[in-house]
Formats: C-alpha cells, sequence, structure tokens
C-alpha cells in the first residue's frame, strides 16, 4: 500500500485518559500510525473542540489522502471495527 494513501490517525489525550490507552493499543493491533495530541494543552483543545464539538476524550481522527475521514468521540469498539475493516 501506498503510504500516502494509507489510514492515518491522530488521538487527542489527556495524562488521565484511561480510554485512550484502548484506543492506542487498537490502532497498534490494526497498524496504523497515529500521533498522539494533548488536549491538556489549550490551543490543542481548542482544535479538539471545532474537530468534535466535545471537549471529552478520547478523539480519534481518521485521514486518508491527507483529508478527514472520520472522527470517533470516546472508546467505541464498533466504530472501530468499522473504520479499520
Amino acid at each position: 500500500m501506498n503510504d500516502s494513501n494509507a489510514i492515518k490517525a491522530e488521538i487527542y489525550t489527556t495524562s488521565t485518559c484511561a480510554a485512550c490507552v484502548f484506543v492506542k493499543q487498537r490502532l497498534e493491533r490494526a497498524g496504523v500510525p497515529y500521533s498522539e495530541i494533548d488536549a491538556e494543552d489549550q490551543e490543542n483543545l481548542a482544535k479538539l473542540y471545532e474537530l468534535s464539538a466535545s471537549t471529552t476524550v478520547p478523539v480519534t481522527v481518521f485521514y486518508k489522502d491527507n483529508t478527514i475521514q472520520t472522527v470517533i468521540v470516546g472508546w467505541n469498539p464498533q466504530r472501530f471495527a468499522q473504520v479499520l475493516a
């Protein structure tokens, strides 16, 4: 698979987010590269709200071809299975 066409993810997290661990583990098992963004930083928190209309973490943003494909708020195994299928 061409890396530029591969699915990638960003995860908005906090230092106390237990569900964030599940998201990272799921992405690692699926072989999806991701970057972790600190939602405790005010600038990142503003971007998080812009993407999801929420300040709940985790928020996982999936990209394909550098375009947002899906935004998942929270840990939702069924939604992750759909996106990663």
